[in-house]
């Protein structure tokens, strides 16, 4: 919740010397999927009958394909029932040879149960846990299933621990509810449903999968694969794959918007110092422009008539007409800015950095300095909020989002949403903020009218982009 103001500096100062840069490094990336799939299991939330069980996890396979021996998957909760039995929870996730599959087969360690008088260890009558259920693994395809746990113990047995599992594939979700996560080192888009907060489906991507921009009439996304100097397309319907968009070697693509009502795609570059202007109907480039060096993101006004830049390496923000495709302006920033966002009146800019203390202001559309804001080193990603002008921004290496007046720029305090954030997207249809939250590999769910999280969910793993439907970019 917000916190009172005099302790709302202590706060800044406190997460202001953390220093850490936006850039981690990248975990190596698997490569295409080829003849393999990707299958990820997510555990519900259990159920009251079940909640006060605590066991441990130490292995999770896939039995099969046909004949063949049962296939590891990679564990991702160690730990079942201790913390975060109230949402979903990403079990495991493994690259698997296609085919017919039986079932999963869970591995686990000691159990206890929380009594009146404190924790007692249940007997675990069998490590290995059979789920029976028959799913297939089709090549080149991502796919989502829920393991629900039904019961912990036989009826009548207050000493053993004997768990029974149930298998399934998640509904399809309506796509007015949709969100999507891009996992960079998972070649991924993962669905997850808004309102529930919980991960729906899968779609498998090309390598290194970054920025992601929906146009929701046509069912498209379009994603930056950072790893393959091209535009994925995807048709949200089916998840199959159309015809790509190519970039030019070394482009480095990474952020990217739609603009003209879906029929331009801008694709901001890093490595090349451009931003692509593509055409989505006919898969090409119409126009190219020099921008500062190592452009992190763009940030598009209102009326999507102009975008701004951020050059991280040359400390510029630089003004993009997209009508005109040219470069009408540049101004210089504090060091190494990475993501800035507009007042609901369009006439104030405010620019986050990766290197200095302070928020830059500009004007707009001169792009004039207006002051400069003491927000702590090392913020991330910042988030104006449409209704209330509030900013937020988010820090490396803090949980909470600093809070302030959009007119006084006083601080207000703090939200709390669980990690250190990386990017920030607002819902509109529900007054919710969404924070990308990288080194927790989970997105948190912010209520702004109450100031506090309502949700949190797990993804891939480096995540990088969240797009929703109806989102304002």
């Amino acid at each position: 919740m917000v916190r009172h103001r005099g302790a709302a500096l202590a706060l800044l100062l406190a997460i202001g010397g953390s220093g850490c840069s936006a850039v981690r490094g990248r975990s190596a990336n698997p490569g295409p999927l080829g003849a393999d799939g990707d299958l990820y299991v997510f555990l519900q939330p259990l159920a009251r009958e079940v909640e006060n069980v605590t066991f441990g996890v130490t292995a999770v396979e896939a039995v099969g394909p046909g004949e063949a021996a049962a296939q590891p998957m990679r564990a991702a909760l160690s730990e079942v029932g201790r913390h975060g039995n109230g949402r979903q929870r990403l079990l495991a996730h493994a690259r698997l040879p296609a085919g017919n599959y039986a079932g999963l087969r869970l591995h686990v360690g000691r159990a206890r149960m929380e009594t009146p008088d404190g924790p007692a260890d249940l007997l675990v009558r069998s490590e290995a846990v059979q789920v029976p259920a028959s799913f297939t693994v089709t090549p080149g395809r991502a796919q989502v299933l829920w393991l629900v746990l039904r019961e912990a113990q036989p009826a009548g047995d207050e000493v053993a621990f004997a768990p029974r599992f149930s298998l399934l594939a998640p509904e399809t979700t309506h796509p007015q509810r949709l969100g999507y996560c891009a996992s960079t080192a998972d070649n991924v888009l993962l669905a997850f449903d808004r309102y529930d907060r919980q991960v729906t489906a899968a779609i498998a991507t090309g390598m290194g999968p970054a920025g992601v921009a929906m146009d929701e009439g046509a069912n498209l996304a379009y994603v930056a694969l950072s790893l393959e100097d091209r535009i994925e397309v995807l048709d949200l319907t089916n998840g199959q794959v159309r015809e790509p968009i190519r970039l030019r070697p070394g482009d480095g693509p990474f952020d990217v918007t739609l603009v003209e009502g879906g029929r331009t795609l801008l694709v901001v570059n890093r490595r090349s110092s451009t931003v692509s202007f593509l055409d989505t109907s006919a898969r090409v480039e119409v126009g190219r422009v020099a921008v500062g060096e190592e452009p992190w993101s763009l940030r598009l006004d209102a009326q999507r008539h102009r975008a701004y830049v951020f050059g991280r390496r040359s400390n510029t923000v630089t003004a993009v007409d997209v009508t005109r495709r040219a470069a009408v302006g540049s101004a210089a920033a504090e060091p190494e800015p990475l993501r800035g966002d507009l007042d609901r009146n369009g006439s104030r800019l405010f620019v986050v950095h990766a290197g200095s203390a302070y928020l830059s202001i500009y004007t707009l559309p001169e792009l004039a300095p207006a002051g400069r804001l003491f927000v702590g080193l090392g913020a991330t990603a910042i988030l104006v909020d449409p209704r209330t002008d509030l900013l937020y921004v988010a820090q490396a290496g803090s949980p909470a989002l600093a809070v302030f007046d959009p007119f006084s720029l006083v601080p207000l305090g703090g939200v709390d949403v669980g990690g250190a954030a990386s990017f920030l997207v607002f819902d509109a249809t529900q007054s919710l903020l969404f924070a990308l939250l990288p080194d927790r590999r989970a997105v948190s769910v912010v209520d702004l009218t109450a100031q506090r999280q309502v949700g949190l969910f797990e993804v891939g793993r480096e995540p990088y982009d969240l797009a929703l439907s109806g989102e304002r970019r």
